[in-house]
């Protein structure tokens, strides 16, 4: 095109149309928005599809101003408000977090008599669940339905997993049934159920769920293992984990990063350092990418399994190689140190924290304000609750308590009933 041009040629409104549809593509928005002034220079009205085009990439950079005034040039210049730009919009809305916008636009276009499609439907109902509102996801479903439109797989996940986030599992188990009646459920649907299920510890729910995928001849993915072996690590059956473990290794589905922390985790939950331990050096001969998950998990285990020293030389070891730990791996070092009764120990993690420029968070002061109050040392402990407020750190629930435990201890009721 633009070869085109230097030589001199002469470019219609079709070519034009061509140029801003490329750049869209490419989502080069400024050469879109620059040719579209071109276009209006020479005289020409570009074409609906030409202007969709270039709202729908302003979208896609979550640009809503642009792409606003886009539609809004649309408009001005003798078009209509198609469905697809308004559907564009409604998605760029719920991107932003503005859910109300998108339904108002909804409202607007059906005042206006288009006739939203699935993906229309799709879009607001996942933004429904997205930002919670249940009850408007299920209106917009019954509207979608009334209207004859088939419900879609992606429709009907979203809607699981709203109802999941809400709390509402009754509704999403219905939800699920009919997915599953329709023919329509995929892997996803199941596995949606399956996780809510395992974390719950209701892992003989979670098998039946497991069972009716396999009968619908649905092949279980690395999540859908993952599923089941968090479930029944969380329950203390590691024989069960690593079975599943094996089903898996042997179907060719790669045990990632997720599998082997759940099964290192479970390990320390049952009590089994050693164990999991070995897991750990399992993953790492397997060739899987560490992360600070992983590095977390196995802190936080050895520091609840009373071995605080030995996390601590673990995570020296990992700074040795160059790795920089987050705040959560020294909040678990100083809140073992602290619950072994060593509160020098944890001051020291906590000055070698803040000296290679970590900054603390709540549960950090938490700890250490916990074990200053336990040791009765309530004038430090008012000293680092002084300088949590002077660094913006907000006290929260377990401060106060730890606080009015502190000065109880001390018998000074006042102070203790003030802070209550």
């Amino acid at each position: 095109f633009s070869e085109a041009k230097a030589r001199g040629l002469v470019l219609d409104a079709a070519v034009y149309s061509t140029a801003v549809h490329v750049a869209c593509h490419k989502l080069d928005t400024d050469d879109a928005s620059e040719l579209l002034k071109e276009m209006k220079r020479k005289g020409w009205i570009p074409s609906e599809g030409t202007y969709t085009n270039v709202v729908c990439a302003y979208v896609k950079q979550r640009n809503m101003v642009e792409a606003l005034r886009i539609k809004d040039e649309m408009i001005g210049s003798g078009h209509s408000l198609s469905l697809v730009v308004a559907t564009s919009l409604m998605k760029g809305y719920n991107l932003q977090g503005q859910f109300i916008a998108a339904l108002d636009l909804f409202n607007d276009i059906v005042a206006r008599g288009l006739n939203p499609n699935k993906v229309t439907y799709a879009v607001l109902i996942e933004g429904c669940c997205r930002y919670g509102n249940m009850e408007k996801a299920s209106e917009l479903y019954t509207m979608m339905k009334f209207a004859g439109i088939r419900p879609t797989v992606y429709t009907v996940n979203s809607l699981i997993r709203g109802f999941l986030k809400a709390g509402l599992l009754d509704e999403a188990i219905k939800q699920f049934d009919e997915a599953v009646d329709a023919g329509i459920a995929n892997v996803f649907t199941y596995n949606s159920l399956m996780s809510c299920f395992c974390k719950g510890g209701k892992v003989n729910d979670a098998l039946i769920i497991w069972d009716k995928m396999v009968n619908n001849s649905i092949e279980p993915s690395a999540v859908s293992y993952n599923n089941m072996i968090l479930g029944n690590c969380r329950q203390g059956n590691m024989e069960a984990a690593l079975s599943l473990l094996s089903k898996m290794l042997e179907k060719n589905l790669k045990a990632n990063v997720y599998t082997y922390t759940i099964l290192i985790d479970g390990y320390f939950r049952k009590g089994e350092k050693d164990q999991a331990l070995r897991m750990f050096d399992q993953m790492a001969a397997s060739g899987v990418p560490i992360t600070d998950f992983t590095y977390n998990t196995i802190i936080n285990g050895l520091c609840k399994a009373g071995s605080t020293s030995e996390a601590k030389s673990f995570l020296n070891k990992l700074m040795h190689t160059g790795y920089t730990p987050l705040v959560m791996a020294y909040n678990s070092i100083i809140d073992g140190y602290e619950k072994e009764g060593a509160i020098n120990s944890a001051l020291a993690a906590y000055a070698e924290m803040c000296e290679s420029g970590i900054s603390p968070n709540v549960v950090t002061y938490t700890c250490l304000i916990n074990g200053y109050c336990k040791s009765n040392q309530i004038d430090l402990a008012l000293k680092l609750s002084t300088e949590m407020r002077t660094k913006g750190v907000a006290w929260d629930i377990t401060v106060y308590s730890a606080l009015i435990d502190g000065f109880c201890k001390r018998r000074d009721m006042e102070s203790a009933r003030e802070l209550f």
